[in-house]
């Protein structure tokens, strides 16, 4: 039972990465290593993302929020590349 588990999550994450990257590659998770990588991010990256409502007192960025975060096993593999990488770094 654990293994169908195993390959029923491993199958998921990479379907569910495949189809983020496919629609829009900003939604893929960063990791920067120096400022240039940094400052070209922050360039291709909206000063001002549309808001949903027209309220400007209270604006809502749901939906630009929900295109730049990962999602949750995006989220999760990110933090066991890093994880991964701080191990590899005490050899």
């Amino acid at each position: 039972m654990k293994k169908l588990l195993l390959i029923i999550s491993t199958i998921m994450f990479f379907i569910n990465l495949n189809s983020k990257s496919e629609e829009n590659t900003s939604t893929e998770i960063q990791i920067f290593n120096n400022l240039s990588s940094l400052k070209i991010q922050a360039d291709e990256s909206p000063e001002y993302p549309k808001i949903d409502n027209k309220n400007w007192l209270k604006p809502n960025y749901s939906s630009f929020y929900k295109k730049t975060t990962p999602s949750g096993i995006q989220y999760w593999a990110y933090k066991a590349m890093i994880g991964i990488q701080n191990n590899l770094k005490n050899y």
